[in-house]
C-alpha cells in the first residue's frame, strides 16, 4: 500500500469542515492531527488497517458510523450476520457505535464502513471506549480525547484518513510512521 502522510494545522479549513460534520464537539484541542492521503480505501490492502490497529494495541476499537435510511436494512442484516451489536449514539438511531474486538472483526466491518463512507456518510473509529461513551456525552454531545487516545476519520470519498490524537506515538507524522506495519510504502509530505 502506497500513500503520503503529513501533520495538519488544526485551524486549517479542511479540518474545520470535518469537525462541523461531527454530531458532537471535541473538547480541548488534541495534541496532533495527521492526514494519510494518496490512497483510495476501496482499493487498498484490506489487511493494512487491521494490522496497524493490532500493532498499536488499538483493540477493542469503537467504530462510529452514520447509517442513513437507505442503507439501514442492509446495515442491520450485516451486523446480525457477523454478530455485531450496534448501539445508538443519538435518539434517532442515525449514528451507531460498534465495539470491534479484534483485527478479523475490524476487517469484516471495514468493508461495509468503506461502502458507507464512499456514499458520503461519516465513519470513524476510536481506540478507547470512553471517547464515545462519556458520562455527559448524551446530554451535551461533547467528547474529550484523553492521553493515549486517538480517533481515525475516513475522509471524503475514502481518499484520505484524518487522525486526531493525544497519543504520544502520534505526536507528529514522523512518530506515527514508526507505528505502521512492516513493509509499508509511504512518504511524508512537507
Amino acid at each position: 500500500m502506497r500513500f503520503y502522510f503529513e501533520d495538519v494545522n488544526i485551524d486549517s479549513e479542511s479540518v474545520q469542515d470535518y469537525f462541523e460534520k461531527f454530531p458532537f464537539v471535541i473538547r480541548d484541542v488534541p495534541q496532533s492531527l495527521i492526514e494519510i492521503s494518496g490512497l483510495y480505501l476501496p482499493e487498498c490492502d484490506e489487511n493494512w488497517f487491521p494490522t496497524w490497529m493490532n500493532k498499536i494495541n488499538g483493540f477493542p476499537l469503537y467504530l462510529f458510523i452514520e447509517v442513513e435510511d437507505y442503507i439501514n436494512k442492509e446495515f442491520n442484516l450485516f451486523c446480525a450476520q457477523y454478530s455485531f451489536e450496534p448501539q445508538n449514539f443519538d435518539k434517532e438511531g442515525k449514528f451507531k457505535i460498534i465495539e470491534i474486538e479484534n483485527a478479523e472483526k475490524f476487517k469484516q466491518m471495514f468493508s461495509l464502513a468503506i461502502t458507507i463512507s464512499c456514499a458520503g456518510a461519516l465513519v470513524m473509529w476510536a481506540t478507547q471506549k470512553n471517547i464515545f461513551f462519556g458520562k455527559n456525552i448524551q446530554i451535551n454531545k461533547r467528547i474529550q480525547i484523553l492521553e493515549n487516545q486517538s480517533i481515525f476519520v475516513i475522509g471524503h470519498d475514502c481518499e484520505y484518513t484524518l487522525i486526531i490524537s493525544n497519543n504520544p506515538n502520534f505526536k507528529n507524522a514522523e512518530e506515527m510512521s514508526k507505528t505502521f506495519p512492516k513493509d509499508t510504502d509511504c512518504k511524508r509530505n512537507f
